[in-house]
């Protein structure tokens, strides 16, 4: 039933709207779309972006100081990320996290800085204080949805002046590398030597110029010519 709903929901409408390439490209192996299609991921609010530190003045980067923001799990799943969690602060990395809520099993990790749960407001102040934000999740269940995922942490992140750090999620990967704001790295074991080889304090002038391109304020116009060209 579900999937018949889903067919008509895609194949008897005007258009279709979807967060990546990725994720369209694998709508249309299953369906039809027959309406217009459009790619819109889910970008954070300009409005809600906090100011900048002066990150090159107090702050050049070394050590490094990595963050992590929204949902955590103990089930498995691609939120399940203590494995990866303990791999970065083996390589003497300083994580910092930030959950959505509380989970058990968090806060035993060694050399991992797990933060009380803040609003939205105050999580995106926080935020710039940092180095890059991580998007790397746990694969080992979940690829498939992994590759066709556009996080909105990337988008808050790059909104908050942080390079993005993820794993090989092909429709993040593909976007890091075509705009240049963040890195990808095939393995979490591989972090400490990649940030050793980047030029941090440039690619964070390199974000922080282009941070409003990619809100949701800059890309409404593409939605609401959908609107007009379907209504």
């Amino acid at each position: 039933a579900v999937g018949m709903l889903e067919r008509r929901a895609i194949e008897e409408s005007a258009a279709v709207v979807t967060v990546a390439d990725e994720l369209l490209d694998e709508i249309r192996t299953r369906y039809s779309v027959n309406g217009r299609a459009l790619v819109f991921p889910n970008y954070a609010l300009r409005r809600g972006l906090p100011r900048l530190v002066a990150f090159t003045e107090h702050r050049n980067g070394t050590p490094p100081r990595l963050v992590y923001q929204g949902t955590l799990s103990t089930n498995g799943g691609h939120y399940d990320l203590r494995k990866l969690f303990a791999t970065i602060a083996r390589q003497g990395i300083e994580l910092h996290v930030y959950p959505a809520r509380r989970v058990v099993g968090y806060d035993a990790l060694p050399g991992v800085h797990l933060h009380d749960t803040l609003t939205p407001s105050a999580l995106l102040r926080a935020l710039p204080s940092y180095d890059l934000g991580w998007a790397g999740f746990n694969a080992d269940l979940n690829a498939s949805h992994l590759d066709t995922a556009l996080p909105n942490k990337a988008f808050e992140y790059l909104g908050c002046g942080l390079p993005v750090l993820t794993l090989r999620h092909r429709a993040l990967s593909r976007f890091l590398e075509e705009t240049g704001l963040g890195v990808t790295l095939d393995a979490a074991e591989d972090l400490g030597r990649v940030l050793d080889t980047i030029d941090l304090p440039k690619l964070r002038h390199r974000v922080a110029a282009a941070r409003f391109e990619f809100t949701f304020e800059s890309r409404i116009g593409k939605l609401l010519d959908l609107y007009d060209a379907v209504a």
